[in-house]
C-alpha cells in the first residue's frame, strides 16, 4: 500500500509540475466533444471502426480503456512495413534498437532493458508467446506477411499477459483458415537501394482452401525476402554490401469447425533468416576497421536465426462463456559470428595480454597465466570478433486455459491459467567464444591465447505457473470499474551449477475506472503493476574462480565477496498511473486517443561491469541498480479531410525517462575505465519524442482506382545511461507511394520510395559500431488477388 500511495504522490507532483498544458488540452477536447455531440449529425462518410482483441474479446478500439496502437493489413502494405524495424516508427511510445542482426531490443515509454534481466515487452504471434525471456537484447522482429492486424498495448499488461509485459505487449495477429471461401493472392516487390550494387526483392503468397464447406479449411502462406546489403568493408577483405538479409518464412493454418460451438485450429510457423556481416560500421554505410579474410577461414561473418512455432487451440462457445485451450511449442536457434575489430581486439588486448606478460601479480604471488618468451611489446591480435559467446538456443512449451464471459449484463469477466516450461542455452561449448586473427610473431602462442576463449554454454530452465483474472462492472450507463489480478510462481535454474535457484511469487494488480460522458467519448484512469523475475549471473562464477588463486593480493577478497553477493539478484517492478481519453468527432470524421502516463520503476535490473585483477576490462553482471521513472504523453488521431483524403498523426513526448538513484555509483566501460552513473541520466533507448504523419489520397483513373500516400517519421536522439551523452542521433524520413488498383480488385501496382530525404538512420551506436538503416530506396510492387471485391 505504501508503494501505491508513493506512486500516486510522485505522479501527482509530476503532473502538477509538467503536465498542466496536456491536462488542459484533454479538458478542452472533452468540452468540445460535448458541443460537437449536440450538433446535428452530417451524412458524410466516416473513418472505419477498428476492432481489437487486446482484452480477449472483440471490442471497438475507441471503446477499449487501454492505450493501444493498431494497424491492419492494408495500412501495413501501404507503409511498406516488413518487420519491427520498419514498423516501430509508426507506433507512438515504441522504441527499437539493434546491436547486430539478430540482437534486437524493444522498449515502450522509456522502459528499456539493455542487457539487464528479461524483456520489458512481450511479443506474441497469435496465441504463441515468442518473447525471448532469457535475453532482453535478442527479441524477434516479426515477419509481416498474411497478417490481419498488429496491436501494440502500452503500459503494464501483467493481468492478462503476464511476465515480460511490464512495459507493454506486441501482438501479430494472422489470418485464420476460412472453410467457406477459396482464395489466393501473390505480392512481389523489386527495389533499388542507393548504397547497394544489387537489387532487393521480396515475394509472398497465400492460398486458402476449403476442404469441406463449413467444416475443414487449410491456409498456406509464405514469403521470401532478399535484401541487398549496403555496408562495404575495407582491406584486406574489401567486399561490398556485406550486410545482406535472406529470409524465408512459411505458415500453415488448419481449421476444423466440429460444430457451431466447437472448433480446433492448428498453426505451424517457420522462419529462417540468414544475415551477412558485419552489420555494424564505423562510417556511414562502410567500415574501415580490419575485417581479415584469415578470420573467415574459421568463422563466417554473419548470423542465422531459425524459428519453429507450433500451436493447437480448442475454442468452445458455452452458453455463458467462451473457453480456449491453447498449447504451444516454440524453438529458436541463433548462430552468430561477426568480426568487429579493433574494438573487441582492443578489449581483449587490454585484459589478456598483461596476464601473459607479468610473472607476478604481486611480490610472492606468481601469475599462473604467465607465458615465458611471450613478446613484451606489440599488439598480438590483428582482428577479433564474437562467435560462440553469442549463440542462443531456446525451446519452450506453453499451455493456457482461458474463460471469457459471453452473457449480457453489467458484469463481465475473464479468467485463466498459464503454464510455461522454458529452456534457454547461451553460448556454444563446441565453438570458441571469440575468434582471433593474430599478428606476425604471435602465432606460436595461439594456444596460450585461445585458452582464454574456450567454448562454454549455460543452460537455464525457467518454469512459470500463473492464475489471472479481470472482472468489470457497469456502475451506471456512464461509469465502469475493472479489477484485475495475476498471481505467478516463477522458478529459474542454472543447470549443472551450485548457484541457488530463483524463486519468485509475483502479483500483478490492475484497477481501471472508465467514464463515458456522452456517446463516442471515453475517459479512463488506470493503475497497474508489472514485474520481471530475478536473474542468475552465470558470468560471475568463472570470474570468482579466476580470482581464488590471488586472494592474498589486496582488494581481491573484496571483489570475490562482492561478486558472490550478486550471483542471484531479485527482479524489478513498475507502477504505472495513466489517464486516457478516446473520442470520435464530427460523425466519425475525426477519431483519436490521448494518454498521459507516469511509470515508477523500482529496483531496476541493469547490466553492469566490474573490473577485477584478472579481468581488467570488466565482467558483466545484472544488478538491482536503483530506481527510475518515465513520464510522458501519447496522441493519435485520424481525420477524414474529404471523402478521398485521410490524414493520420501519431506522436509521443517522453519528457522524462531518467535514473533517480544508482546503488553502486559506477561501473566500467568496455576497456575497464570507471564511469559514474548519476541520478538524472536518461535511460537508454528512450528518445524524448517521436511522431509520424501520413496523407492517404484516393482518386479515379477511368474505371480503376488510383491512390497516393506520403508518410513522414521523426525519431529523436537516444542517450547513454552511463555518460548521459548522445549515442544515437535522431532522424526523420519521408516515404511515398503511388499506384493503381483494378476496379475489380484483381490486381494492384505501385511505385514507392523510402527515406526520400536520404537521412542517416542510426538504430544504435555502441562500443562495436553503428547499426545503420537503409538510405534512399525506390521500388516497384505488384499484387494479384484471385477473388474480386
Amino acid at each position: 500500500m505504501n508503494k501505491i500511495m508513493s506512486t500516486f504522490a510522485r505522479a501527482e507532483n509530476s503532473v502538477r509540475k509538467t503536465k498542466h498544458s496536456w491536462l488542459f488540452v484533454l479538458v478542452v477536447a472533452w468540452l468540445a466533444s460535448a458541443t460537437v455531440h449536440s450538433q446535428e449529425r452530417s451524412q458524410a462518410a466516416a473513418i472505419d471502426e477498428v476492432i481489437v482483441t487486446a482484452t480477449y474479446r472483440d471490442t471497438a478500439l475507441l471503446d477499449t480503456p487501454i492505450s493501444i496502437s493498431t494497424m491492419d493489413e492494408n495500412v501495413l502494405t501501404a507503409k511498406g512495413a516488413v518487420n519491427l524495424q520498419t514498423l516501430y516508427q509508426s507506433i507512438p511510445g515504441l522504441s527499437y534498437r539493434t546491436g547486430s542482426s539478430t540482437f534486437n531490443t524493444i522498449s515502450v515509454r522509456g522502459l528499456t532493458a539493455p542487457g539487464g534481466g528479461g524483456s520489458v515487452v512481450g511479443v506474441y504471434i497469435d496465441d504463441i508467446p515468442v518473447t525471448d525471456s532469457n535475453d532482453a537484447t535478442s527479441q524477434p522482429t516479426g515477419t509481416l506477411y498474411d497478417v490481419k492486424r498488429v496491436e501494440v498495448l502500452k503500459g503494464p499488461q501483467g493481468t492478462l499477459y503476464g511476465e515480460g509485459n511490464m512495459g507493454g505487449a506486441l501482438r501479430y495477429i494472422t489470418h485464420d483458415a476460412d472453410p467457406n471461401r477459396f482464395d489466393a493472392n501473390i505480392r512481389a516487390q523489386l527495389s533499388d537501394h542507393s548504397k547497394s550494387d544489387d537489387l532487393s526483392w521480396k515475394v509472398n503468397g497465400m492460398v486458402n482452401v476449403p476442404l469441406l464447406e463449413d467444416t475443414f479449411a487449410l491456409r498456406l502462406s509464405g514469403q521470401y525476402r532478399d535484401r541487398a546489403g549496403f555496408i562495404d568493408t575495407g582491406p584486406p577483405r574489401s567486399e561490398d554490401d556485406v550486410n545482406f538479409i535472406e529470409e524465408t518464412a512459411l505458415r500453415g493454418k488448419f481449421a476444423w469447425h466440429v460444430s457451431d460451438t466447437l472448433s480446433l485450429n492448428a498453426t505451424i510457423n517457420y522462419i529462417d533468416g540468414d544475415y551477412g556481416g558485419p552489420t555494424n560500421a564505423n562510417l556511414p554505410y562502410a567500415t574501415s576497421e580490419l575485417t581479415n579474410t584469415a578470420w573467415e577461414e574459421r568463422f563466417v561473418n554473419g548470423a542465422n536465426d531459425e524459428n519453429w512455432q507450433y500451436n493447437l487451440s480448442v475454442n468452445w462457445d458455452l452458453p455463458w462463456a467462451s473457453f480456449l485451450s491453447s498449447s504451444s511449442y516454440y524453438e529458436r536457434d541463433i548462430e552468430f559470428a561477426e568480426q568487429t575489430s579493433p574494438r573487441f581486439r582492443d578489449q581483449i588486448e587490454g585484459g589478456l595480454i598483461p596476464l601473459l606478460r607479468l610473472p607476478e601479480f604481486a611480490p610472492g604471488v606468481p601469475n599462473p597465466f604467465f607465458v615465458p618468451g611471450f613478446p613484451t611489446t606489440g599488439a598480438a591480435i590483428a582482428a577479433a570478433g564474437a562467435t560462440g559467446t553469442l549463440r542462443r538456443r531456446a525451446h519452450r512449451f506453453i499451455q493456457e486455459f482461458r474463460l471469457v464471459s459471453a452473457t449480457a449484463g453489467p458484469w463481465q469477466w475473464t479468467t485463466g491459467f498459464y503454464y510455461k516450461d522454458d529452456t534457454a542455452i547461451n553460448g556454444d561449448e563446441d565453438r570458441p567464444s571469440f575468434g582471433l586473427t593474430l599478428n606476425t610473431g604471435f602465432e606460436p602462442f595461439r594456444e596460450s591465447i585461445e585458452v582464454f576463449f574456450a567454448g562454454s554454454e549455460d543452460e537455464f530452465i525457467t518454469k512459470e505457473a500463473a492464475l489471472y483474472g479481470e472482472v468489470s462492472y457497469d456502475l451506471t450507463e456512464q461509469w465502469n470499474v475493472l479489477l484485475g489480478l495475476r498471481y505467478s510462481r516463477n522458478e529459474r535454474e542454472l543447470v549443472g551449477s551450485d548457484f541457488p535457484d530463483v524463486e519468485d511469487n509475483l502479483v500483478s494488480p490492475k484497477l481501471t475506472v472508465t467514464f463515458r460522458p456522452v456517446e463516442d467519448h471515453m475517459l479512463y484512469v488506470t493503475y497497474a503493476q508489472g514485474f520481471r523475475p530475478g536473474v542468475i549471473n552465470q558470468e560471475l562464477r568463472p570470474a570468482i574462480d579466476g580470482l581464488v588463486p590471488f586472494q592474498e593480493v589486496p582488494g581481491v577478497q573484496e571483489d570475490i565477496d562482492f561478486m558472490t553477493s550478486r550471483v542471484v539478484v531479485e527482479g524489478d517492478e513498475v507502477f504505472n498511473l495513466e489517464l486516457g481519453y478516446k473520442a470520435s468527432f464530427f460523425d466519425g470524421r475525426l477519431k483519436g486517443s490521448a494518454a498521459i502516463y507516469y511509470m515508477d520503476w523500482k529496483d531496476v535490473l541493469l547490466n553492469q561491469r566490474i573490473a577485477t585483477l584478472v579481468n581488467p576490462t570488466g565482467v558483466n553482471y545484472d544488478d538491482n541498480s536503483g530506481d527510475a521513472h518515465s513520464q510522458g504523453i501519447e496522441l493519435e488521431f485520424d481525420v477524414l479531410l474529404t471523402e478521398n483524403l485521410t490524414f493520420h498523426f501519431g506522436g509521443d513526448y517522453n519528457q522524462e525517462a531518467e535514473i533517480e538513484s544508482f546503488s553502486d555509483g559506477q561501473f566500467v566501460d568496455i576497456m575497464g575505465n570507471p564511469i559514474a552513473i548519476l541520478p538524472g541520466n536518461r535511460l537508454a533507448n528512450s528518445p524524448k519524442s517521436s511522431f509520424n504523419m501520413s496523407l492517404d489520397y484516393g482518386f479515379s483513373v477511368g474505371a480503376n482506382e488510383g491512390f497516393a500516400r506520403a508518410d513522414w517519421y521523426r525519431v529523436a536522439s537516444s542517450f547513454n545511461r552511463a555518460t548521459n551523452e548522445q549515442t544515437t542521433a535522431g532522424y526523420h524520413t519521408v516515404n511515398g507511394r503511388v499506384g493503381l488498383t483494378a476496379a475489380s480488385g484483381k490486381w494492384s501496382v505501385s511505385l514507392f520510395g523510402t527515406n526520400l530525404n536520404n537521412d542517416q538512420i542510426r538504430f544504435e551506436t555502441n562500443e562495436v559500431g553503428t547499426s545503420f538503416g537503409a538510405a534512399r530506396t525506390f521500388g516497384l510492387a505488384f499484387q494479384w488477388n484471385l477473388n474480386s471485391r
